[in-house]
């Protein structure tokens, strides 16, 4: 299929992290190497995914806006 029709056939989600650990759970995931997925897609928490630890995942329809940079929190 050609990337163009992707969206007119396909769900699409926007991804929103909010992440919460133990302090040792921290100290886990932090020390793992990163997985192939995870540099492709850019996501950490695939990382966690491939290391067998489990998230969280839920459907919202609040709407959000990215905040990377001190700058964006300034702009909300």
């Amino acid at each position: 299929m050609e990337p163009e029709l992707w969206q007119s056939t396909h769900q699409y989600y926007k991804h929103i992290g909010l992440y919460g650990f133990t302090p040792q759970t921290l100290r886990e995931i932090t020390s793992l190497p990163a997985s192939e997925l995870e540099m492709a897609e850019s996501l950490e928490s695939l990382r966690w995914v491939a290391n067998g630890y489990k998230i969280m995942t839920a459907v919202t329809d609040c709407e959000s806006k990215a905040i990377d940079t001190p700058e964006d929190l300034k702009n909300l």
